[in-house]
């Protein structure tokens, strides 16, 4: 090899040196995390971009001691360990944070090891630093959340708990611990079949399995616990479903509701025997009525009360509450339990009727059904009955329709005089709920459609 040759293949070499440092120096400043690398005395040779933004200083600040200067001051001797961690050959991984000279602070994971020769001599430490600050503040938020929490449902009388996936407690708030006699250590991490005993907690297992499947459940029961005994207990089970999909547990509230049973048992006592004394009343009253009118007007008249009497029950067993939709219509079409399903078909969602609505809803069904069976779609075999409801707009101007379709009857027409019964279905339907009441007596048979404020007709939510 001659002396331009040898020059030639250190000029190449030097120029593939170089672009090996421009290849390394562009891949270091797009990095997503800060690199830096120092000598063996741990003086700055090397940051990238990333480490500059991070600390606030640039990199020709950094060379050197400088570095010391982005670290925080109660953070410094924790990051002056890497160096004899890093002697020592071990890896070196702390949280500290950075404070910039505007006195931004943020917090690092930083990690450092040594560069050694093939020898094992130290010639210097690379590392680098990545930015949690958004995960330490999420923590600390978390954590303050948590106390904050602690403190508020201490204060409440509800039994609160969290419930994660394998059905073990990870948070009580005090009145849950008081209630089953334990300290927090011995229901915290522990499963709910070792806190409620064997046969409570497969009393509550289907919802605990419900809740812990995604659904929000709710429930009264009677649970034989095997600290305190049996208790009557309303429970509300909502899942803690993660932005992913996945249930990670469940919030549990539940109140005591023994001596509320046992107070309610007593008033339903007290309630039925009201409502047999009503009975009573009615009977007499049915009773005059048919010695003091024409014979067709009394079954009339008897049919009507009858009626009432059949949504008076439900109100009664369900405490005045209000009554269901479905349970009213089944009451007031006993009599044509044969046809239900199948000549009579009623759809709609599950709804709870205020007292009044109930009624108001209930009489006029008994004299549309009465008409039906006397001159419309009931009079002949072929006959069809539709009833339909639904819940439509959104609140406050929701609206409750329903509607009373007959077909395949004999052919309608408009009568010429109308009684009583025209008056319950149009005029004290649209008095007794404020609705719009549409009646027409079409070729193919009678539809009533009742339209009103759902607030008119919606018993109000507890």
């Amino acid at each position: 090899m001659n002396k331009n040759e040898g020059v030639a293949d250190e000029t190449g070499l030097q120029a593939k040196l170089r672009e090996s440092e421009r290849r390394f120096q562009a891949l270091a400043d797009h990095a997503p995390v800060g690199i830096f690398e120092t000598d063996a005395d741990g003086n700055c040779t090397f940051v990238n971009e990333k480490w500059c933004s991070l600390a606030g200083m640039t990199s020709d600040a950094a060379h050197g001691r400088g570095w010391v200067a982005a670290v925080h001051p109660g953070d410094r001797q924790k990051v002056y360990e890497w160096y004899a961690a890093a002697k020592a050959g071990r890896e070196f991984a702390a949280d500290y944070r950075f404070r910039t000279p505007e006195g931004k602070v943020s917090w690092l994971k930083g990690s450092a090891r040594a560069l050694r020769k093939d020898g094992g001599q130290i010639t210097g430490y690379i590392g680098t630093v990545t930015d949690i600050t958004e995960r330490m503040l999420s923590e600390q938020a978390t954590n303050d959340l948590a106390q904050k929490l602690q403190l508020v449902t201490d204060a409440l009388p509800a039994l609160i708990s969290y419930v994660d996936a394998s059905a073990h407690y990870r948070f009580n708030n005090r009145a849950y611990i008081d209630w089953f006699g334990h300290r927090a250590d011995d229901i915290q991490g522990k499963h709910m079949r070792d806190v409620l005993g064997g046969e409570a907690f497969t009393r509550v297992e289907p919802y605990v399995n419900a809740a812990l499947s995604g659904q929000h459940v709710q429930f009264e029961a009677e649970v034989p616990y095997e600290a305190g005994g049996k208790r009557d207990i309303r429970a509300d089970y909502v899942p803690h479903v993660l932005p992913t999909g996945r249930v990670a547990g469940f919030y549990a509230l539940i109140s005591d509701v023994t001596q509320h049973k046992e107070a309610e048992k007593h008033a339903l006592m007290l309630l039925r025997e009201v409502n047999h004394r009503a009975k009573n009343i009615l009977a007499v009253v049915q009773a005059i009525a048919r010695q003091t009118v024409q014979n067709e007007d009394a079954e009339k008249f008897s049919a009507r009360l009858a009626a009432l009497g059949a949504s008076q029950e439900l109100l009664v067993e369900h405490d005045w509450r209000g009554v269901d939709l479905n349970g009213l219509i089944r009451s007031q079409l006993g009599h044509f339990d044969h046809l239900l399903g199948s000549r009579i078909v009623s759809t709609g969602q599950p709804l709870l009727l205020s007292p009044a609505a109930a009624q108001t809803l209930g009489m006029a069904l008994h004299e549309l059904a009465t008409n039906a069976a006397k001159y419309g779609a009931l009079s002949i075999p072929s006959g069809t009955v539709r009833i339909t409801w639904a819940l439509e707009g959104v609140n406050p101007a929701r609206r409750f329709v329903m509607r009373w379709t007959e077909q395949f009857g004999p052919e309608v027409q408009a009568p010429r005089r109308t009684g009583f019964g025209h008056i319950v279905i149009t005029d004290i339907a649209e008095q007794g709920l404020d609705a719009d009441v549409h009646l027409e007596y079409a070729t193919a048979g009678i539809e009533w459609i009742l339209n009103a404020s759902a607030t008119a007709v919606l018993a109000p939510k507890k």
